[in-house]
């Protein structure tokens, strides 16, 4: 049986391995998607405005933060069709 309980949790600074190997740590996601630590801590804090989150979702683990890459993908292409169409003119209430 494959367990998450089992597993162990990488350590501060390390990246995920095995059961974890799709959860990116805060540092890593930051890497990724080209903003700082505080950009991420700041949306967790302030929750969802409107209709898109202000920051991609993320996974709360034994006290730490996670994200997965599919989640950051996600929300960097939400924010792509808001940009474009703001740029257009449009509503983003439809």
């Amino acid at each position: 049986m494959n367990s998450i309980k089992n597993s162990k949790l990488p350590a501060k600074g390390e990246q995920a391995r095995g059961e974890y190997s799709q959860l990116l740590t805060e540092k890593s996601a930051c890497e990724y998607l080209g903003v700082s630590s505080s950009f991420l801590r700041k949306g967790r804090s302030e929750g969802q405005h409107g209709k898109r989150a202000n920051t991609p979702l993320y996974i709360r683990l034994g006290g730490r933060i996670f994200y997965r890459r599919t989640d950051l993908d996600r929300w960097l292409a939400e924010l792509l069709a808001f940009s474009n169409l703001a740029e257009e003119g449009g509503t983003v209430d439809g």
